[in-house]
């Protein structure tokens, strides 16, 4: 047998240096005991794996007991510690709102120039040109339905019908890909941010401003570039035909929730408009009758969204076999929590086919309690595994299908404007109908996988950050487990599920101070007792103990004044209180998305 081969080669020159930003304190700069001139300090990275960093800076005195960002410039050879630059202060951060400083590999800088100088020069405007590459639905009657207060269109529909008795349906997603050229600063950018983050009073971008709210949003009465999806339906939403578009369109209306429901409904309205938001729901209610459903009730436009990431990523999969970017989620199936936080209101939960399941959900409702069957909906997704991206050539054809939405194939293409995913699918959904060229990387499935990994960790991350935005705001929550150390929670106004450690659940003579009852199961302390889906108070803060490692911290200040501890999601907590962990695992957090039921 002859010796494996192994590749091998050699860094030839190293043509620019990825600058990471490092968070830390000063310490003045000493050597033998003897103080240095005014101005040298040694930055003290938060990360132990960093050496301290050499610094000057005549803001060295006011910053030494501040937590501060610093540049890593160069490592002089005569040098023992390398040298940096002050960036900014962190100081005060939750006055400043920015709660998601406090993670250091979580980008939350402002774009650069180089990423800027990649933006169109304004005025914007389409030409003739661009006329001939696209299809020109810009006569369509496509609107966009969201949420009050969007300012971000992402996707856009219309419906009518044809002359042959048929309906064309249109799903219609903002072509980002086309202004963010690979390679280029702003899309390396994108790429190293993953996601945008929604924060309350805050939205950390993926994209510049300009792309973001402007050229890439597909606002009303305005000519926007889009990639659409193109589907010939019979009256009873039997697909005949697919297609796959580069278009311009021209969005009559921007529409929420409530306005698009009043139209419909409104007998006396007649408009081109109001035609194909009748259109939609019939085909919406349709097409959800067909479609097995993991319990999860869906919007006439997640509905749509969903039918058009299937087709996507079915697309791409018959074009490139082995290197399509699907999002899975694997049957891995506990459902003894759900069982039994159903029996605890009275309600038995089926979960032998996925009928039952769907069936016994629906009829778990409490007319007193609006939120239990949500909670219930929710614990039966965690009771599945966690969703992920993949690339099709590196797992069975079994993997492909996603659980939780309960489809065979599906992927990511409908939020390209705030998931650096939907970007790379719509590359490939690009080069697979000929409307671009192929390139080496985007087919290779082992370059793929290594950035799948990446983007998995950093919407993970991105996920976080979602609800961590201010210092002491009481949210109002429900209890969804109980441990002997620990309670879950859900925060509906997040669509978040928290897992709240005990700080101490023993006095300091050995006797317990809570009671816990497995069978409830409750927690007791001072005859108070906690149950299953109780109403709770919850305060988000920040605990600035330790101002080197501030923490995001929680108080369960209803029904309970008692201190909990949240463990970071991703790091490994060393202190024996955060050691300690519930024996439920806990819940993966769950973020509502306008347009996909499920990330």
């Amino acid at each position: 047998m002859s010796p494996l081969k192994i590749l091998s080669g050699a860094v030839v020159c190293i043509l620019k240096r990825y600058q990471r930003l490092y968070y830390g304190m000063l310490q003045p700069l000493s050597i033998k005991g003897q103080a240095t001139q005014t101005g040298e300090y040694l930055f003290m990275p938060e990360d132990v794996m960093i050496p301290s960093i050499y610094i000057i800076t005549q803001e060295g005195e006011k910053l030494l007991s501040q937590r501060i960002e610093v540049s890593l410039d160069n490592w002089p050879r005569d040098s023992r510690y390398p040298q940096g630059s002050f960036i900014q202060s962190l100081d005060d951060v939750e006055d400043k709102g920015t709660v998601f400083q406090l993670e250091p590999n979580f980008p939350h800088q402002k774009f650069s120039q180089e990423v800027i100088d990649c933006l169109p020069q304004l005025p914007w405007v389409i030409t003739e040109q661009d006329l001939l590459l696209r299809k020109d639905f810009r006569e369509l009657a496509i609107c966009s339905i969201d949420a009050p207060g969007t300012k971000v269109f992402d996707d856009a529909l219309h419906c009518r019908k044809l002359e042959n008795g048929n309906y064309e349906l249109g799903v219609h997603i903002s072509d980002v890909s086309h202004f963010l050229k690979r390679g280029t600063a702003v899309d390396r950018e994108a790429a190293m941010r993953g996601a945008s983050v929604n924060l309350e009073n805050h939205m950390i971008l993926m994209l510049p401003k300009m792309l973001t709210t402007n050229l890439c949003s597909l606002k009303e009465n305005a000519e926007r570039f889009a990639f659409s999806v193109i589907w010939e339906m019979t009256e009873g939403a039997e697909i005949l035909s697919s297609s796959f578009l580069k278009s311009v369109i021209k969005s009559k209306a921007a529409l929420t929730h409530s306005e698009a429901q009043l139209r419909i409904d409104d007998k006396s309205l007649d408009d081109e408009v109001t035609i194909s938001l009748r259109l939609l729901d019939e085909l919406a209610k349709l097409l959800k009758k067909q479609r097995i459903d993991n319990g999860e009730k869906s919007t006439m436009v997640e509905e749509f969204m969903l039918l058009a990431n299937i087709s996507v990523a079915k697309r791409i999969l018959q074009a490139f076999p082995d290197s399509a970017v699907l999002k899975t989620k694997p049957e891995k199936f506990n459902f003894e929590p759900l069982i039994k936080a159903g029996l605890s209101k009275g309600f038995k939960i089926k979960v032998n086919s996925r009928e039952e399941l769907f069936e016994s959900l629906s009829a778990a409702v409490l007319p007193e309690n609006p939120q239990f069957n949500k909670m219930l909906r929710i614990i039966a997704t965690q009771c599945m595994a966690q969703s992920l991206y993949v690339v099709s050539g590196l797992v069975s054809v079994s993997e492909y299908f996603h659980h939780g939405l309960v489809v065979p194939i599906y992927t990511h293409f409908t939020s390209p404007i705030r998931r650096y995913p939907d970007v790379i699918v719509h590359r490939l959904l690009a080069v697979a109908i000929g409307a671009e060229d192929p390139y080496p990387s985007l087919l290779d499935k082992n370059k793929t996988q290594v950035l799948c990994k990446e983007l998995n960790q950093k919407l993970a991350l991105t996920d976080l950050y979602q609800h961590i935005f201010s210092k002491g705001k009481a949210v109002e929550g429900h209890v969804l487990f109980i441990q002997e150390n620990a309670l879950q929670v859900l925060l509906p106004r997040f669509s978040l599920v928290s897992t709240f450690y005990l700080q101490s659940v023993t006095s300091s003579d050995g006797e317990a101070i809570f009671a816990y009852d497995e069978e409830g199961p409750t927690l007791s302390a001072a005859g108070i007792t906690i149950r299953q889906f109780d109403p709770v108070t919850i305060q988000l803060h920040i605990d600035k103990t330790n101002v080197q490692h501030q923490k995001k911290s929680r108080k369960l200040i209803k029904n309970l004044m008692l201190e909990f501890n949240v463990p970071p999601l991703i790091e490994q907590s060393s202190s024996a209180l955060e050691q300690q962990s519930p024996k439920q695992p806990p819940l993966k957090k769950q973020k509502t998305t306008e347009g996909d039921t499920e990330d």
